[in-house]
């Protein structure tokens, strides 16, 4: 078998697969044929048999609905039914004759007892379609319906018993061959799958023992490799295989132990190079302490001096706060006077038009006065001229009354006309008096108003030196501002500089002493393996 086991994997599942196909071939051709056989021998028992019994029936049943239709033709009154009846029958003689000629053409030669029968059933329906179609039909149509009857109870009953017994022959005759045929068929059957049964067993026997074969051509390498991985996933690196096929796995077996090689080699290799790490970390984290140390030095150094500055930025924003402060109150100052500058001026200008109004009030007054003093002069007369027509009224007497009544009441209206004027021109003269009164302290309030304003415009100026001056300062101590919080920015960036430089040194030594022990357990694992 040394052949197989140099065949490339392929090639022997491809082998394999032929060989199971081809007995399975085999076995299913052996089937098939043993199938074929059974199917012939069933085939023939039923031309034999099966199809005469069949041919045997239907003419038995051609027979039958003959006979009842003859009844029919006896018992039936009808001209046309009886016709019909007539056809009926002469169709059924024809379908008995022709399925019983089939029949006989069924049997055998050398079967004389069916060829026997076959033709004593033909004869006996003859002899029935005969007595039926001269005797039993024309007693019927012409009105011996019970002559017709008795001819059938008589002759056609008997003959048709006689022909079922010769029927019944002929039919359990094929039923006894059937069996024998069915019997035959049986036992091929038995013996086919008897003979497939062998077959199937011989066919997984030989699979059985070419997939052992197969098998162990591909588990022992499996095995190997799985031995020299093992040994090698352990630590030693000088396993090799052994296997020496020109197949597949010979191919696997040197490629493995290419693998094997290199391995070794590069593991040696990492070796000395995790060593040569080793001693270069332990420097590295010698010379990382000694930076870390230099550093946070200096990083103290940067915090005392950022802690300086924030202190000193601190004042000067204070004090650069206030002076705003300051430059904020005197602006708003200067705000407020200009605000009270212009309201005495519109005060004083108020009182100017105030004592202008009230010369035209005084004015204004004399002339009512003047115009009060005219009503009084016409009252006056007018009180006269009412006297004046009393006086004629009563001159007239009974005709003057009405005319002296009249004249009273515009004495009446003169005189009150009078008053009101006289009690109207003394509230002017008062009114005109306190609008002199008054005309007098509008003056002393626009004056006094004047001197205000004059004292707002000088505080005014000085108030805008004030203000001019503080936004001066104001700017200069923000830049100051400014300045400082810029060397105090420059301080917090050198300590967070020096910060981080302290802790990158020591994340950097941290790192060489990782680095250290790292490589101190890459050496404890590497010293497993057997190089």
């Amino acid at each position: 078998m040394s052949w197989f086991h140099n065949l490339s994997v392929r090639a022997r599942l491809m082998v394999s697969f032929c060989l199971i196909l081809a007995f399975l071939a085999g076995l299913i051709g052996f089937s098939l044929w043993s199938l074929r056989g059974s199917f012939h021998q069933a085939q023939t028992m039923f031309e034999a048999n099966l199809t005469p019994i069949a041919q045997l029936g239907q003419g038995n049943s051609a027979r039958l609905r003959m006979q009842y239709s003859t009844l029919a033709h006896v018992l039936l009154k009808d001209p046309d039914a009886v016709a019909k009846t007539e056809v009926l029958c002469k169709a059924y003689d024809q379908e008995f004759e022709q399925q019983l000629t089939q029949f006989g053409r069924l049997i055998p030669k050398d079967e004389t007892t069916a060829q026997a029968n076959c033709a004593e059933l033909m004869a006996g329906y003859a002899a029935m379609k005969s007595l039926r179609e001269q005797e039993i039909f024309p007693a019927s149509r012409d009105g011996g319906k019970d002559r017709a009857a008795a001819l059938i109870e008589a002759k056609f009953l008997p003959m048709d018993l006689a022909l079922n017994g010769t029927a019944t022959r002929l039919a359990d005759s094929d039923l006894d061959q059937a069996k024998d045929a069915i019997l035959v068929i049986r036992r091929s059957y038995g013996r086919t799958v008897v003979l497939t049964l062998a077959a199937g067993c011989a066919v997984a026997v030989l699979s059985l023992l070419l997939g052992i074969v197969l098998g162990r051509s591909i588990s022992n390498p499996l095995k190997e490799f799985a031995q020299v991985l093992e040994a090698t996933a352990g630590g030693d690196l000088r396993a090799r295989s052994r296997l020496a096929t020109r197949d597949e796995f010979g191919s696997m077996a040197a490629t493995l132990n290419r693998m094997g090689e290199q391995l070794q080699r590069t593991m040696g290799a990492i070796m000395q190079g995790v060593h040569q790490v080793a001693s270069g970390s332990h420097q590295l984290s010698a010379a990382a302490d000694q930076m870390s140390t230099a550093t946070g030095s200096i990083a103290r150094s940067a915090q005392l001096q950022e802690a300086s500055a924030e202190r000193m930025a601190a004042s000067i924003t204070e004090l650069a706060t206030s002076i705003s402060e300051v430059a904020s109150g005197a602006q708003q100052t200067q705000v407020k006077l200009a605000e009270a500058q212009a309201a005495a001026e519109q005060g004083t200008g108020a009182g100017a038009d105030t004592t202008e109004a009230m010369a035209g009030i005084t004015r204004t007054a004399g002339d009512i006065s003047k115009a009060i003093l005219v009503i009084q002069e016409i009252a006056g007369q007018t009180n006269l001229l009412s006297l004046n027509a009393a006086i004629e009224a009563a001159k007239a007497g009974e005709q003057g009354k009405g005319f002296a009544v009249v004249a009273e009441e515009v004495r009446k209206l003169a005189e009150r006309s009078g008053l009101a004027a006289k009690e109207v021109n003394q509230l002017i003269q008062e009114a005109k008096a306190a609008v002199d009164r008054g005309g007098i302290t509008v003056g002393a309030t626009v004056r006094s108003l004047e001197t205000i304003r004059a004292s707002l415009t000088a505080f005014g100026r000085l108030a805008g030196h004030i203000a001019q001056a503080t936004t001066e300062q104001s700017r200069t101590g923000e830049e100051a501002a400014r300045q400082v919080e810029a060397g105090v920015q420059e301080s917090i960036q050198t300590a967070s500089a020096a910060t981080e430089l302290s802790a990158t040194t020591d994340e950097v030594a941290r790192t060489a002493k990782d680095l250290a022990q790292v490589a101190e357990t890459l050496a404890r694992q590497i010293s497993v393996f057997q190089v």
